[in-house]
């Protein structure tokens, strides 16, 4: 978002700024936005966030004076649609095309569940001319156990029975 002062009024609103859309690989519509000027930066924001509730609204007023900052909805997210059935890979192709949209020479952070798509996307190849992650969700050593191999079919069921709140239980355990 940026900020607008008016000084015959010498009031300060904030303006959201003009949505864009990328096409993914399977049509899906993925909703972002562009503020400030520079070199651009996408940031790819966690599971249960969107552009305006998640890293890109923290990051983007400290860094829009040197970058122009890319925030967009991942699929099923904020105004981007939602082709089924689910897949990292396609989440990765959602990456690309906005990574195409904005590109070239494009960096990249990543949070939580994002930072595991991103570095799954720059596994692929995915060009980036830096990719930094914050708090990717690995287990790495022995102080938390693995999750179930069934985890998705667990979180899956319980929507599906809309017991939401137990999903997220599930999934943030």
């Amino acid at each position: 978002m940026s900020t607008v002062t008016s000084k015959a009024t010498a009031k300060t609103e904030t303006t959201k700024p003009q949505t864009h859309w990328a096409v993914s690989a399977d049509g899906t519509r993925i909703a972002y936005d562009v503020t400030g000027a520079g070199p651009v930066l996408v940031v790819v924001e966690g599971a249960m966030c969107r552009r305006e509730m998640g890293a890109a609204q923290m990051l983007t007023p400290a860094l829009a004076d040197r970058f122009s900052v890319v925030g967009y909805d991942r699929r099923g997210r904020g105004e981007s649609s939602d082709t089924q059935p689910y897949d990292v890979q396609r989440e990765v192709e959602d990456l690309v095309a906005v990574l195409d949209a904005v590109g070239p020479d494009v960096y990249v952070f990543a949070a939580s569940s994002g930072a595991a798509l991103a570095l799954e996307a720059a596994r692929q190849g995915v060009p980036m001319k830096k990719l930094a992650v914050y708090e990717a969700p690995f287990i790495v050593d022995d102080t938390h156990a693995p999750n179930a191999l069934d985890l998705p079919e667990q979180i899956e069921r319980l929507v599906a029975q809309d017991r939401r709140g137990a999903a997220v239980k599930l999934f943030m355990k």
